[in-house]
């Protein structure tokens, strides 16, 4: 079964090979390279890929453009996986044959490479992701849950941090029966969205508003008013589609933000504030509906007593 975020690339040039690993590492993947048609075939049998790039120009048995006949290869030894070709030497002829032989994309090494590298693998990355969380049983997902949850509490890379934050809170919203996660958007300021569709039949749910917003921000520092403020302005640009916000931080909050959200009480929309104990609960719950249930209630009942 195809697993995420795993990424071979495929490079007879050491500084090429040196750059995927710097680069694609940082943003949070697992990158293998190799520099030989040999090595490529050994690779692609050692386990399923979720992208692999392959060198059009790549020297072999027979001269040039040898990472067009891996494409084959990969189709076979790895079928699930995103085929994306790179070339410094693009015709026509040539990216019309790859997309045509089954690569999903085409790159030209250019000024912009990679900036260009970058959109292109994240892209082919959610597609194999999408796939993948979909395909995992009840017990693949809790087993995922806690693998995730371990690498956010571990890793000091904050891009991997809040990769395995932003899938493990994905995967968390789609073992509730009803929520659909309809957009995930990412920023660069330790922070990422989901936007989760409430097609719920509970009770509780079905009244709710038809989207809820569900934000994971600054897992490096506590929580502020003004990173909620910031968040409720989100929730009223939604054209009162969304009202309910799950605001995450895994560090917790500063001690003037709950006086903040009582403040904003009046404007018809419900922010759920959710810390690492809470997290931990719903990752390790049979029933997590039952779980946001309560951190609903609490939500709703704060400030009163």
């Amino acid at each position: 079964m195809i697993q995420p975020n795993k990424i071979l690339a495929v490079d007879d040039e050491p500084s090429i090979r040196e750059m995927y690993e710097d680069m694609l590492g940082d943003l949070g993947f697992v990158v293998r390279t190799v520099g030989t048609y040999a090595d490529a075939v050994t690779a692609l049998d050692e386990g399923d890929w979720s992208v692999v790039l392959l060198d059009q120009r790549l020297r072999g048995r027979d001269g040039g453009d040898e990472g067009l006949t891996l494409i084959e290869q990969t189709k076979r030894r790895s079928p699930e996986a995103r085929i994306i070709i790179v070339t410094g030497y693009v015709s026509d002829e040539s990216a019309v044959l790859a997309l045509e032989s089954g690569a999903y994309d085409y790159i030209e090494k250019t000024q912009n490479f990679d900036v260009i590298l970058q959109a292109k693998v994240r892209n082919a990355m959610e597609l194999a992701r999408e796939r993948w969380l979909n395909s995992l049983s009840g017990d693949q997902a809790r087993a995922r849950l806690d693998e995730l949850w371990q690498e956010a509490k571990t890793t000091t890379s904050t891009d991997r941090k809040g990769r395995a934050l932003e899938e493990l809170l994905e995967l968390l919203l789609k073992q509730i029966p009803g929520f659909v996660v309809a957009l995930r958007e990412r920023s660069r300021d330790e922070e990422f969205d989901l936007l989760v569709r409430n097609e719920s039949t509970d009770p509780l749910w079905d009244k709710e508003s038809p989207y809820l917003l569900v934000e994971c921000k600054n897992w490096a520092s506590k929580v502020g008013p003004d990173e909620l403020d910031r968040f409720i302005n989100k929730l009223a640009r939604r054209y009162k589609r969304c009202r309910v916000g799950l605001l995450v931080s895994v560090n917790g909050w500063t001690e003037g933000l709950g006086t903040t959200l009582l403040a904003k009480r009046e404007q018809d929309m419900l922010v759920i504030l959710i810390d690492r104990s809470d997290l931990e609960r719903l990752i390790q719950t049979s029933d997590r509906l039952a779980v946001l249930k309560e951190l609903h209630q609490r939500a709703t009942t704060a400030g009163e007593g």
